[in-house]
């Protein structure tokens, strides 16, 4: 149907496939379009056999006779309490409450028509559905519930969810009054089912960061920060580009779809833009486990740099490419920012802050242009594992480029902000320290 998780539905129901068709697992359009108004097997929710009599003496899990405790987890998905899991295997399950929704938000009704059924004897609604996404269609029945030794709303359509909805009831997808909705009522009742297909593709880092680096020149922020230089006796000027998001967001994002389906790779990227990012020592150019002085003082590129004398000079020494993570892993011409580019965005711009939904603080960096970018409140880890173990930091320390000395001991500048209005380019942050970096590139204004 085109949905965007990539979720496919069957085009019958549990059950209303033939027995010699369940022996080739297989089912031609002729078995198919045979099935189609047959309404399948009635099961309780979390039971995997038709009974003759659907109340509470023969459910499994009486809802009122068991002092509130569940027998059954809450989403019976792909558990042994998954009927099409059971009786279809491979990669077949009842619909979870994102699927029906999903299904909800992407179908329109095309046309019901009455039909009578010989499994219940009663007139019953063919309902067909279009997909908004790919213009395919499905049909369904208003199968109605069992309940007891009848069947009642057959009027209306229930298809059974993987989910409870609290504990003597769970969910299902309703058609009623010519609308679709996610409903709920007593699980004990006989439900239809019709499965969906979900073999899970989880996207590992590298392919969520080809995304990143395909997006990231057109993704730029300009804040209206420029600089001139003087190159080959003439004045020429730069303007100052900012990533939207911290350094290594694709490592803190799942991306997954089923059937091995197309993602939108503009709601990844607004996703990204939520995630905070990679922690690295200065130098580093892979994410560490744990942070440690000791261990960083003995390193390799702790060895390689030279530093000043002074705190105040901002234009001690900055790493090389080979060691600049930015430089190694995204487009020509990113790279961690310097103290000085730092300086010039803490000059030129205007902080709010807010919080979202988890609690963290983020800050609203917005140019004399108007544009902004949101940097999440991170803090730095010292001597810790490399791991966001709380959201309620009111600060931000950024990484730069930068190395100088303070009180004789090798530091990295760093850009901090603060709730109390504090922006200021500080060397007061030990190159072994972890923090988050905020990538940039100049462009040549023509």
């Amino acid at each position: 149907l085109g949905f965007p998780s990539g979720v496919r539905w069957s085009p019958i129901n549990l059950g209303a496939e033939t027995s010699d068709c369940m022996a080739d697992s297989y089912l031609d359009d002729s078995e198919i379009s045979a099935a189609l108004n047959k309404f399948g097997k009635r099961l309780a929710w979390g039971e995997l056999f038709e009974k003759d009599s659907y109340n509470y003496d023969t459910y499994i899990n009486d809802p009122y006779n068991k002092n509130g405790f569940s027998l059954l987890p809450k989403d019976i998905s792909e558990t042994v309490y998954d009927p099409a899991k059971q009786y279809w295997g491979g990669h077949w399950s009842l619909p979870n409450n994102d699927d029906i929704q999903e299904f909800i938000d992407n179908m329109e009704i095309v046309s019901s028509e009455k039909i009578t059924s010989a499994e219940i004897g009663k007139d019953v609604f063919r309902i067909t559905l279009r997909s908004k996404k790919n213009g395919k269609e499905i049909t369904m029945l208003t199968n109605g519930v069992a309940s007891n030794s009848g069947i009642i709303n057959n009027q209306y359509m229930h298809y059974l969810s993987a989910n409870l909805s609290s504990y003597a009831y769970c969910n299902y997808l309703l058609y009623k009054n010519n609308s679709l909705q996610k409903a709920s009522t007593y699980r004990y009742y006989g439900f239809s089912i019709r499965p969906v297909l979900k073999e899970l593709y989880i996207y590992p880092d590298d392919q969520k960061k080809d995304i990143i680096v395909k997006h990231i020149d057109d993704l730029a922020v300009d804040l209206g920060i420029t600089k001139t230089v003087t190159e080959n006796g003439k004045q020429v000027t730069y303007k100052l580009l900012w990533s939207p998001f911290n350094y290594g967001v694709e490592s803190k994002v799942d991306l997954k779809t089923y059937n091995h389906a197309p993602i939108d790779e503009n709601l990844y990227i607004e996703q990204c833009k939520k995630s905070i990012g990679m922690r690295f020592a200065w130098g580093d150019t892979e994410e560490p486990a744990y942070f440690n002085k000791n261990e960083y003082a003995n390193s390799a590129i702790a060895n390689k740099y030279e530093w000043g004398s002074t705190s105040t000079d901002l234009y001690r020494r900055d790493l090389m490419a080979e060691d600049d993570i930015v430089q190694l892993n995204w487009p020509k011409g990113w790279y961690i920012p310097t103290a000085q580019d730092y300086k010039l965005l803490a000059d030129n711009v205007t902080i709010t802050y807010t919080k979202d939904n988890d609690g963290r603080t983020w800050f609203c960096l917005t140019g004399k242009n108007g544009k902004s970018i949101m940097i999440p409140a991170t803090l730095y880890l010292d001597d810790k594992p490399n791991k966001e173990t709380t959201t309620s930091y009111t600060e931000v320390y950024l990484q730069s480029a930068t190395i100088g000395t303070q009180n004789n001991e090798p530091k990295q500048y760093a850009l901090r902000l603060n709730t109390s209005g504090t922006k200021t380019v500080v060397g007061t942050a030990g190159r072994a320290t972890g923090l988050m970096c905020r990538p940039v590139k100049y462009v040549k204004v023509e």
